[in-house]
């Protein structure tokens, strides 16, 4: 019996190209240059320890810079969830928030999105793709669903209405990128 190797990379393609067109040193667009990490900390992103990454979010989203976000790198990892989910992939908060590392991070928050259980079968495409549009603002709901402020038709990004994400590619070629995963690859 042959087995067959998941297809990742549509969706992890997918998902790069519109939270931060694939650059791992990326912050939320709407940070004033003086306080992105180049000018901040004097360093990218890949170059800070967690825990500087950590301290940067922190204090970007403080009353001083009271930015509204503190996504940053290229799954666009925000304070909360990079504090909760950089142990669980094996990270101190003295390693790098380098591209392997974060790297790493999509991998649990993926995982944590029901990613081995759609593999599986015990999670539809339909699911998944609904769990996942809850970790990566751009991709959108496919289905109509209540999300985190209001009801969110399909195509909505599941935090419409917070006034900051939107959905950015439609959910026929999210789906289809879904749906790849599972495509026997050649």
């Amino acid at each position: 019996m042959t087995q067959t190797t998941p297809n990742l990379e549509p969706l992890k393609d997918l998902i790069a190209r519109y939270e931060s067109k694939g650059d791992y040193n990326i912050v939320y667009g709407g940070i004033p240059e003086r306080f992105r990490p180049d000018t901040h900390l004097g360093k990218p992103l890949t170059a800070c320890s967690v825990d500087e990454v950590l301290g940067w979010q922190a204090y970007v989203t403080s009353n001083q810079v009271g930015a509204v976000s503190s996504a940053a790198g290229k799954w666009q990892v925000i304070r909360k969830t990079l504090l909760e989910f950089a142990p669980k992939a094996g990270l101190s908060g003295h390693d790098l928030f380098s591209p392997d590392n974060q790297d790493r991070i999509f991998t649990v928050l993926l995982d944590r999105r029901g990613y081995r259980e759609f593999l599986s079968g015990d999670l539809n495409a339909v699911d998944f793709a609904n769990n996942v549009a809850r970790e990566w603002a751009a991709m959108p709901v496919v289905t109509d669903i209540q999300g985190a402020h209001r009801p969110v038709k399909a195509g909505e990004c599941f935090y419409s209405g917070d006034k900051v994400n939107k959905a950015l590619v439609s959910p026929d070629i999210y789906l289809a990128a879904i749906n790849a995963i599972k495509t026997p690859q050649v």
